[in-house]
Protein backbone atom coordinates (compact mmCIF):
# COMPACT_ATOMS: atom_id res chain seq x y z
CA UNK A 1 0.00 0.00 0.00
CA UNK A 2 1.20 3.21 -1.08
CA UNK A 3 1.55 5.79 1.91
CA UNK A 4 2.13 9.57 2.44
CA UNK A 5 5.46 10.01 3.86
CA UNK A 6 6.80 13.24 5.17
CA UNK A 7 10.02 13.54 7.24
CA UNK A 8 12.10 16.11 9.27
CA UNK A 9 15.41 15.76 9.49
CA UNK A 10 16.92 17.34 12.74
CA UNK A 11 20.08 17.98 14.76
CA UNK A 12 20.32 18.54 18.49
CA UNK A 13 23.24 19.89 20.46
CA UNK A 14 23.90 22.56 17.37
CA UNK A 15 25.84 24.30 16.27
CA UNK A 16 29.54 22.96 15.71
CA UNK A 17 31.06 23.34 12.73
CA UNK A 18 30.41 19.62 12.05
CA UNK A 19 26.96 20.80 11.73
CA UNK A 20 27.99 23.54 9.62
CA UNK A 21 29.66 21.48 7.07
CA UNK A 22 26.19 19.32 6.98
CA UNK A 23 23.79 22.11 6.53
CA UNK A 24 25.79 22.91 3.52
CA UNK A 25 25.92 20.13 2.02
CA UNK A 26 21.82 19.26 2.45
CA UNK A 27 21.46 23.15 1.59
CA UNK A 28 22.92 22.01 -2.05
CA UNK A 29 20.81 18.78 -2.03
CA UNK A 30 17.82 21.13 -1.52
CA UNK A 31 16.49 19.17 2.22
CA UNK A 32 15.17 21.52 4.63
CA UNK A 33 16.64 20.42 8.23
CA UNK A 34 16.18 22.14 11.92
CA UNK A 35 19.32 22.41 13.99
CA UNK A 36 18.07 22.96 17.58
CA UNK A 37 20.98 25.33 19.15
CA UNK A 38 22.21 25.40 22.52
CA UNK A 39 22.94 29.07 23.29
CA UNK A 40 24.72 30.21 26.70
CA UNK A 41 27.13 26.26 27.04
CA UNK A 42 30.72 25.75 25.56
CA UNK A 43 31.06 25.06 23.43
CA UNK A 44 28.03 25.56 21.57
CA UNK A 45 28.38 29.10 22.42
CA UNK A 46 31.46 29.30 20.66
CA UNK A 47 30.01 28.77 17.40
CA UNK A 48 26.53 30.94 17.51
CA UNK A 49 27.96 32.93 14.47
CA UNK A 50 26.85 29.76 11.95
CA UNK A 51 23.27 29.95 13.15
CA UNK A 52 22.86 32.88 11.21
CA UNK A 53 24.50 31.43 7.99
CA UNK A 54 22.47 28.10 8.36
CA UNK A 55 19.18 30.05 8.82
CA UNK A 56 20.17 32.00 5.80
CA UNK A 57 20.62 28.56 4.20
CA UNK A 58 16.87 28.06 4.43
CA UNK A 59 16.99 25.67 7.46
CA UNK A 60 14.79 26.16 10.33
CA UNK A 61 16.93 26.86 13.95
CA UNK A 62 15.28 26.03 17.00
CA UNK A 63 15.97 26.77 20.82
CA UNK A 64 17.40 23.76 22.96
CA UNK A 65 18.19 25.89 25.97
CA UNK A 66 20.84 28.06 27.08
CA UNK A 67 22.12 25.26 29.40
CA UNK A 68 21.08 22.24 28.03
CA UNK A 69 19.56 21.80 31.73
CA UNK A 70 17.34 18.67 32.77
CA UNK A 71 14.82 21.30 32.97
CA UNK A 72 12.52 19.09 35.76
CA UNK A 73 15.18 19.45 38.16
CA UNK A 74 15.32 23.58 38.03
CA UNK A 75 13.30 25.97 39.57
CA UNK A 76 10.91 28.61 37.81
CA UNK A 77 13.15 31.55 37.43
CA UNK A 78 15.95 28.94 36.00
CA UNK A 79 13.05 27.03 33.80
CA UNK A 80 11.92 30.53 32.39
CA UNK A 81 15.83 32.02 31.88
CA UNK A 82 16.74 28.66 29.46
CA UNK A 83 13.96 29.08 27.55
CA UNK A 84 13.65 32.79 27.22
CA UNK A 85 16.88 33.92 26.77
CA UNK A 86 17.59 30.81 23.97
CA UNK A 87 14.99 32.28 22.28
CA UNK A 88 16.55 36.01 22.31
CA UNK A 89 19.56 35.09 21.33
CA UNK A 90 18.96 33.33 18.53
CA UNK A 91 16.09 35.95 17.27
CA UNK A 92 18.99 38.21 17.67
CA UNK A 93 21.59 36.23 15.67
CA UNK A 94 19.31 34.63 12.90
CA UNK A 95 16.75 37.62 12.78
CA UNK A 96 14.23 35.41 12.35
CA UNK A 97 11.34 34.21 14.88
CA UNK A 98 12.40 30.74 16.42
CA UNK A 99 9.16 29.06 17.10
CA UNK A 100 10.55 24.96 18.11
CA UNK A 101 12.03 24.22 21.38
CA UNK A 102 13.46 20.72 21.78
CA UNK A 103 13.79 19.55 25.93
CA UNK A 104 16.69 18.74 26.88
CA UNK A 105 17.22 14.84 27.17
CA UNK A 106 14.11 15.06 25.91
CA UNK A 107 12.43 15.29 29.44
CA UNK A 108 9.45 17.58 30.21
CA UNK A 109 5.96 17.91 32.15
CA UNK A 110 2.83 19.70 32.36
CA UNK A 111 5.18 22.74 33.97
CA UNK A 112 7.31 22.96 31.30
CA UNK A 113 4.91 22.53 28.45
CA UNK A 114 3.02 25.37 29.65
CA UNK A 115 6.21 27.35 29.77
CA UNK A 116 7.18 26.81 26.39
CA UNK A 117 3.91 26.80 25.21
CA UNK A 118 3.52 30.65 25.94
CA UNK A 119 6.65 31.55 24.25
CA UNK A 120 7.00 28.62 21.15
CA UNK A 121 4.52 27.24 18.51
CA UNK A 122 5.35 23.42 19.40
CA UNK A 123 8.11 21.19 21.80
CA UNK A 124 9.82 18.26 21.01
CA UNK A 125 11.11 15.02 22.74
CA UNK A 126 13.10 12.05 21.58
CA UNK A 127 12.16 8.33 21.77
CA UNK A 128 15.23 6.11 21.97
CA UNK A 129 16.35 3.01 24.36
CA UNK A 130 16.97 4.85 27.18
CA UNK A 131 14.77 7.79 26.90
CA UNK A 132 10.88 6.68 26.17
CA UNK A 133 9.15 9.78 26.11
CA UNK A 134 6.94 9.77 23.55
CA UNK A 135 4.57 6.68 22.72
CA UNK A 136 4.22 6.54 18.81
CA UNK A 137 7.34 8.14 15.80
CA UNK A 138 3.87 8.91 14.18
CA UNK A 139 3.82 11.92 14.59
CA UNK A 140 0.38 12.36 13.60
CA UNK A 141 -0.48 10.78 17.28
CA UNK A 142 1.63 13.25 19.19
CA UNK A 143 0.43 16.35 20.84
CA UNK A 144 2.35 19.89 18.77
CA UNK A 145 4.21 20.34 22.18
CA UNK A 146 4.99 16.56 22.73
CA UNK A 147 6.27 16.14 19.08
CA UNK A 148 8.55 12.87 18.96
CA UNK A 149 11.54 11.92 17.18
CA UNK A 150 13.46 9.20 17.14
CA UNK A 151 17.32 8.87 17.51
CA UNK A 152 19.87 6.30 16.97
CA UNK A 153 16.87 3.33 17.41
CA UNK A 154 18.52 0.35 16.69
CA UNK A 155 22.35 -0.60 15.35
CA UNK A 156 20.05 -2.24 12.49
CA UNK A 157 19.93 -1.08 8.97
CA UNK A 158 18.45 2.44 8.17
CA UNK A 159 16.05 0.73 5.73
CA UNK A 160 15.17 -2.58 8.25
CA UNK A 161 13.99 0.41 10.57
CA UNK A 162 11.44 2.33 8.27
CA UNK A 163 10.29 -0.83 7.08
CA UNK A 164 9.47 -2.07 10.53
CA UNK A 165 7.90 1.21 11.32
CA UNK A 166 6.06 1.24 8.39
CA UNK A 167 4.72 -2.44 8.74
CA UNK A 168 3.68 -1.07 12.45
CA UNK A 169 1.66 1.91 10.52
CA UNK A 170 -1.84 1.38 8.52
CA UNK A 171 -2.13 4.95 7.60
CA UNK A 172 0.40 7.67 6.34
CA UNK A 173 3.40 8.58 7.85
CA UNK A 174 4.76 11.64 9.67
CA UNK A 175 8.37 11.08 11.65
CA UNK A 176 11.08 13.18 12.65
CA UNK A 177 14.52 11.38 12.62
CA UNK A 178 16.82 12.81 15.27
CA UNK A 179 20.72 13.41 14.43
CA UNK A 180 23.38 14.58 16.92
CA UNK A 181 27.46 14.13 15.80
CA UNK A 182 27.25 11.59 13.14
CA UNK A 183 28.84 11.69 9.94
CA UNK A 184 27.69 12.76 6.45
CA UNK A 185 27.86 9.77 4.97
CA UNK A 186 25.25 8.38 7.97
CA UNK A 187 22.88 11.29 7.29
CA UNK A 188 22.66 10.72 3.49
CA UNK A 189 21.97 7.43 4.25
CA UNK A 190 18.74 8.06 6.05
CA UNK A 191 17.78 10.31 3.41
CA UNK A 192 18.71 8.60 0.78
CA UNK A 193 16.33 5.59 2.18
CA UNK A 194 13.29 7.82 2.56
CA UNK A 195 13.66 9.39 -1.12
CA UNK A 196 13.33 5.64 -2.19
CA UNK A 197 10.19 5.45 -0.63
CA UNK A 198 9.22 8.88 -2.09
CA UNK A 199 9.15 10.57 1.23
CA UNK A 200 8.78 15.06 1.29
CA UNK A 201 10.81 17.01 3.73
CA UNK A 202 9.87 18.76 5.79
CA UNK A 203 10.93 21.39 8.42
CA UNK A 204 9.59 20.82 12.07
CA UNK A 205 7.60 23.51 12.24
CA UNK A 206 5.16 22.45 9.26
CA UNK A 207 4.92 19.04 10.55
CA UNK A 208 3.72 20.89 13.92
CA UNK A 209 1.34 22.74 12.00
CA UNK A 210 -0.29 19.59 10.40
CA UNK A 211 -1.21 18.85 14.11
CA UNK A 212 -3.17 21.80 14.82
Amino acid sequence: MRRDIKVAIIFDDAILPHHYQIAYELYKLGIPATFYVVTHKNPWSQYLKYAKKISDMKHEIGSHGAYHLDLMKISDEKLLFEIEESKKVLEKMTEKNVIGFAYPYGLYNLRIISAVSRLYGYGRTIYLRSVKTCDSVNIAENDRYSICGLCNPSPRPTFEIIRKILNDLNNDLMTVWIFHFEPLWKVLTVIKTFKSLGAEFLYVKDLADELG
